[in-house]
């Protein structure tokens, strides 16, 4: 695995330009992956350790029988393999066990999941095939991931999100992966159904007023089981870009449920600002 230490970057301390779209690196900067900027996100700056933000250290998923990661924050990469470990807020991978809100998986397609073992453990495999991080990406020193309990990184540009995932063998999601894994197989209009919630996701209405934690808000979970934060906590910016401006879905902890939290609405951003907005990765 290539790290970001490897390409001389320090996951702690870097901004604009820092990460380039071949896995360079430039000096400076800054790049929060928390509620504000600097290291406060849970990002340590060289061993992996967060310092701040509650970040897990470890570099995969639990897997096996059924141990389950302490306080609903996952450690590793996401969530679990295997037969039935719990991670986060009750997500379950494998036989049978609970996702989310109570939505069953295991053995077949629960709520309209779809098992692959070709996706990795801190992914989510679509209806057509393709792979979504589970939350919202989090980036160490040690790469890019989909992990619960960790604020997700911000106050990056298109190019340095693009980076990121490309680090991790992955690329920024587009549009359209973003948008068809938001409605799912079902055409949902919000990740959890087609009527809106206040308090489902971190939208305005929740109260939080900044990012949550990923996975934090249980009931935030779809189109597939497993898929969380979708609608609220960061917008995500998407790879579909065009004359300097890229699409940013799903709505952020200032959007309200009628305003922009649902699956299709977009937004256009620019791609070089580096502003409160986040991101995901897709293979």
């Amino acid at each position: 695995m290539l790290r970001l230490a490897d390409a001389g970057v320090d996951a702690g301390h870097f901004d604009a330009g820092d990460l380039s779209t071949d896995g360079g690196a430039a000096a400076g900067g800054g790049v929060s992956t928390g509620g504000g900027s600097g290291t406060g996100g849970g990002i340590s700056s060289g061993g992996g350790a967060a310092s701040g933000g509650g970040a897990s250290s470890g570099g995969g998923a639990p897997s096996g029988g059924g141990s389950a990661s302490g306080g609903g924050v996952a450690s590793g990469g996401g969530a679990p393999s295997g037969g039935g470990s719990a991670n986060g807020g009750g997500v379950a991978g494998g036989g049978g066990s609970s996702i989310g809100g109570g939505a069953s998986s295991g053995g077949g397609a629960g709520g309209g999941g779809v098992v692959d073992a070709g996706c990795p453990a801190e992914m989510v495999t679509t209806h057509d095939g393709g792979c979504i991080d589970r939350y919202e990406a989090f980036i160490t020193s040690e790469g890019t991931f989909s992990r619960a309990g960790v604020f997700p990184a911000n106050f990056l540009t298109s190019a340095e999100e693009q980076a990121a995932c490309a680090l991790m063998g992955k690329h920024v999601c587009t549009e359209a992966e973003w948008v068809s894994a938001c409605e799912g197989p079902s055409g949902f209009r919000y990740p959890y159904g087609n009527t809106s919630s206040s308090t489902a996701c971190n939208g305005l209405d929740a109260l939080v007023h900044g990012p949550s934690l990923s996975g934090q808000f249980t009931n935030c979970v779809g189109g597939y089981p497993g898929l969380f934060d979708l609608s609220g906590n960061l917008a995500e910016r998407t790879s579909t870009c065009d004359g300097g401006t890229c699409r940013v879905h799903g709505g952020s902890y200032l959007t309200t449920a009628d305003g922009g939290l649902d699956c299709t609405t977009g937004f256009d951003v620019p791609a070089s600002n580096p502003g409160d907005i986040g991101f995901r990765c897709c293979r």
